[in-house]
C-alpha cells in the first residue's frame, strides 16, 4: 500500500508571536528543521502551564492543558542543542527547586525528629500514668493536638524528569510534586527503561485521571489531579524497534491517540557554516513569558488550575473542525484507520489554544483568532501522524483514481447533464474500477465525502449526480428566504468547470488535509 503523500509545512506563523519568535530563533540558530524548534517550544509551554491552566473545550468537558509529543528526527539534528535553548529556563528553575528542596530536606527532617520524640514522650508518660490508674485526659488531649501538629512536608516545583521506571515516576508525582514532565532528547532512555510498560497510567495523566496502584513491596499509591506532559526525541530506528515489541499495545490502549506526532524533514547536507545572525530580543519574550509563569509555582502550596474558556467563535470553529474530522471516520475516510488520534485532535487542539493564550497574555476566553492557530497546528500533527503510522487503504486508492478520472473525463463530457449513467461509468472507468462491487464502493465512499450522490440500486437503472463537480442552477424566482447551497472547492477547479467561483477557503488559504479548507 502507498504511504500518505500530502506534507504540507509547519505552520509557523500558527505558534503566534512569543513561541513562534522561539521557535524561529531556534531553527535559524542552530539550523535545525523548523519543526524540531517548534516541538520543543510547545512542549515546554505545556510543561509550564499545565500546573496552572485547564481548559473547558465542551460543555462540562474540561481538560488539562498536558501535551504528549513524540518527535523522530535522525542521529546529527542537534536535537540536544535544540533542547538546551527550549528547556534552558525550565532547566535553571528546576535545578534552583531541587537545590532548594535538598535544603530544607535537612530542616524538615530536623522538626521531624522532634516532633516523634515529643509523640514519643508523651505515649510513654501516659502509659505511665495508665499504669498508676490516674487520670490521662489532659495528656490525651494534649497528644491528639500533637498528632494534629504534625510538621507537614513542602513541596518544590521539581518538574522535569529525565530517567525513571514506571513505579518512580507514580512515586515523585505521589511525593514530590504533582505536576512533571517526561523529557528527553534520547528515546532510547524512556523506551528501554520500562517508564511505558504501564501505558493505562499515562492514559490518566493525560486526562488528569485518578489512577491507583496496590503492591505489597510499597505502600498504596493514588494519583489524582496530578499533571504530567510528555516530550520524547528519538531517532526513527529506536522508535521502529520500540514499535515492534510494543506496537499492538502501543496502538490498542489508545495511548498512541493521545500523541502528537512529527518527523522533520532533515536539514544535514543543507545546513550552512557561517555565523547565523539573529537577534536574541526574538526569543527574550518567551523566556521573560516563562519567568512570569515560574514564579506561580514558588509559593508554599502547590498551585491549582485556572479554568480558561472558549469565546463563542471559537468554540464554534473548534465544533466545525470536529465535524470535518467526524467525517473522514467513516469506512472509505481518511482518518478511517487512525479513529483514536483523530478522535482526539479536537481535545488537543483546545489544549494547544490554551497554551497559546497564556503564553501570548491573552485575556478572558480564548479567542477565535487563537483557535485558528490551534487547528492549524492540530491537523498539521494529524496528518504527519497519517504519513507515519497509516498507509493508504485500496478503497482510498480507487477513491482517488475516481476522483481523477471523473475530473479528466466524465465532468466535461457530462457538463450539461451534471450527471452519468452508472452503466456509463461500469463501462469507461479504468480497467481495476469496472468490476461493479468495487466502483459501487469507490463511489459510496466518495459520496460520504459528499462529492456526489449515488441515485438509483446497483445492478439496476442508476446513475450519479456529480455535485462536487458543478455549481447548481441557478432558481428563477427563489422565495425570499431561499438560501443557495454552499460552495464547493472542487467548483474553481479549471479541469472541471471554468470561471466559477472561487472555493470557500481561510483568507491565508491554509489546507488542513486534501480539499478541507480552514473557514
Amino acid at each position: 500500500m502507498e504511504k500518505e503523500t500530502f506534507d504540507p509545512p509547519f505552520p509557523l506563523e500558527a505558534l503566534m508571536e512569543v513561541m513562534g519568535g522561539a521557535a524561529h530563533f531556534i531553527q535559524r540558530k542552530i539550523q535545525t528543521p523548523v519543526e524540531m524548534g517548534a516541538c520543543s517550544v510547545l512542549a515546554a509551554c505545556a510543561l509550564v502551564c499545565q500546573g496552572l491552566f485547564d481548559v473547558q473545550w465542551r460543555e462540562n468537558k474540561t481538560s488539562p492543558s498536558t501535551l504528549f509529543i513524540l518527535v523522530d528526527a535522525k542521529s546529527g539534528e542537534r536535537k540536544s542543542a535544540v533542547d538546551d535553548i527550549a528547556f534552558l529556563r525550565i532547566r535553571i528553575f528546576n535545578d534552583e527547586q531541587v537545590a532548594l528542596a535538598e535544603e530544607y530536606e535537612k530542616e524538615y527532617q530536623a522538626s521531624l525528629a522532634l516532633w516523634k520524640q515529643k509523640v514519643k514522650e508523651i505515649r510513654k508518660l501516659i502509659s505511665k500514668l495508665s499504669a498508676r490508674d490516674e487520670d490521662t485526659d489532659d495528656e490525651e488531649e494534649r497528644l491528639e493536638e500533637l498528632i494534629a501538629d504534625e510538621p507537614e512536608k513542602r513541596k518544590f516545583a521539581q518538574i522535569l524528569v529525565v530517567e525513571s521506571t514506571g513505579p518512580a515516576l507514580a512515586q515523585h508525582l505521589d511525593s514530590f510534586y504533582p505536576y512533571a514532565g517526561l523529557i528527553t532528547d534520547e528515546g532510547i532512555t524512556i523506551f528501554k527503561s520500562g517508564v511505558l510498560r504501564d501505558l493505562g497510567m499515562h492514559n490518566k495523566l493525560w486526562e488528569a485521571g485518578v489512577w491507583s496502584s496496590d503492591r505489597i513491596t510499597r505502600k498504596r499509591i493514588v494519583l489524582s489531579h496530578c499533571r504530567m506532559s510528555m516530550y520524547i526525541q528519538s531517532q526513527p530506528g529506536v522508535t521502529d524497534d520500540f514499535l515492534e515489541r510494543q506496537g499492538e499495545a502501543f496502538h490498542a490502549s489508545g495511548f498512541s491517540s493521545r500523541i502528537l506526532y512529527a518527523r522533520p524533514k532533515s536539514t544535514q547536507g543543507e545546513r550552512l557554516e557561517e555565523f547565523i545572525d539573529i537577534r536574541m530580543e526574538v526569543i527574550e519574550p518567551y523566556h521573560a513569558r516563562l519567568l512570569e509563569l515560574f514564579s506561580l509555582y514558588e509559593g508554599s502550596t502547590v498551585p491549582t488550575q485556572e479554568e480558561l474558556t472558549l469565546s463563542k467563535p471559537a468554540s464554534e470553529l473548534l465544533a466545525c473542525y470536529s465535524r470535518e474530522v467526524e467525517k473522514e471516520l467513516g469506512k472509505g475516510g481518511r482518518f478511517f484507520h487512525m479513529q483514536g488520534a483523530a478522535s482526539k485532535s479536537a481535545e488537543n487542539v483546545a489544549r494547544i489554544a490554551a497554551n497559546l493564550h497564556v503564553m501570548e497574555k491573552k485575556q478572558g476566553p480564548i479567542s477565535v483568532e487563537v483557535m485558528r492557530n490551534a487547528i492549524k497546528l492540530g491537523a498539521w500533527f494529524l496528518n504527519q501522524f497519517r504519513m507515519r503510522f497509516c498507509p493508504r487503504s485500496q478503497l482510498e486508492l480507487d477513491m482517488i483514481t475516481l476522483d481523477e478520472f471523473i475530473t479528466d473525463k466524465i465532468a466535461p463530457r457530462f457538463a450539461k447533464q451534471r450527471s452519468v449513467p452508472g452503466p456509463y461509468l461500469c463501462r469507461y472507468a479504468p480497467r481495476h474500477l469496472r468490476q461493479i462491487d468495487r466502483l459501487w464502493e469507490a463511489l459510496k465512499g466518495l459520496e460520504q465525502r459528499d462529492q456526489l450522490k449515488v441515485w438509483g440500486d446497483k445492478g439496476r437503472s442508476w446513475h450519479v449526480h456529480l455535485a462536487d463537480w458543478f455549481p447548481p442552477p441557478p432558481v428563477a424566482n427563489p422565495p425570499p428566504n431561499y438560501q443557495p447551497a454552499p460552495e464547493s472547492s472542487r467548483w474553481a477547479r479549471p479541469k472541471r468547470v471554468p470561471d466559477l467561483p472561487k472555493p470557500d477557503v481561510a483568507a491565508d488559504g491554509y489546507e488542513l488535509w486534501p480539499g478541507v479548507y480552514l473557514k
